[in-house]
């Protein structure tokens, strides 16, 4: 989930071995880890309302049983939501699996347990912002910078260099092919400039 002006808005995406798929996309009153539970929820039933219109079954609880995995970031929301969808789950995997009181208790719990997993890019973006400050202090201490200045001049550099020669360079003062050029006539066949645009914290690295 993210906020734009104001607007709170919450999506969720379902991956398969072959594709991902955009479950929903919407505008939230709130974003807690109960209303991320509800717009699953409600996501699943709409899905199921649609194959029964089609003269199909209702296929919600299936669906919610085949979720073993979840990538979210470290947000305490995301952790909190990963603990209702285990709970949710578990309401429905009787009706779903069959034999389920066969099962013995740690078949059940194997079952039951959801993997999650936590992407680690707003670490790196926190890595970013704290490299880019402290150069920007090394700057102003040891090369006489002035703290005037809204970013470094290093990473004011590495933007420039991407802008003037990468292959997405800046189409009025880009001279990309010019450059491609020089590093062939010197025997250098791989570019070694990674575009700036869409690389913005990590092209410090």
């Amino acid at each position: 989930g993210t906020t734009k002006f104001g607007e709170k808005y919450g999506g969720l995406q379902i991956t398969t071995p072959d594709s991902c798929y955009t479950l929903c996309l919407t505008t939230m009153k709130a974003g807690g880890a109960s209303d991320f539970r509800e717009l699953l929820a409600n996501s699943l039933s709409d899905i199921s309302s649609t194959c029964k219109a089609v003269g199909g079954t209702d296929v919600s609880d299936r669906l919610l049983a085949s979720i073993k995995n979840t990538m979210s970031d470290r947000h305490i929301v995301e952790k909190k939501f990963n603990e209702l969808l285990e709970s949710y789950r578990e309401e429905v995997l009787p009706q779903v699996i069959d034999g389920w009181n066969d099962l013995t208790p740690e078949q059940q719990q194997s079952v039951t347990r959801v993997n999650n997993f936590f992407c680690g890019l707003h670490f790196l973006v926190g890595l970013a912002d704290t490299s880019a400050e402290t150069i920007k202090r090394w700057e102003q201490d040891e090369e006489g910078a002035s703290s005037g200045n809204s970013e470094a001049g290093t990473l004011r550099l590495i933007r420039s260099t991407c802008k003037a020669v990468q292959k997405q360079c800046s189409q009025q003062a880009g001279c990309h092919l010019m450059f491609k050029a020089y590093l062939e006539s010197k025997g250098i066949s791989v570019f070694p400039i990674a575009k700036f645009q869409g690389n913005r914290f990590n092209i410090i690295f």
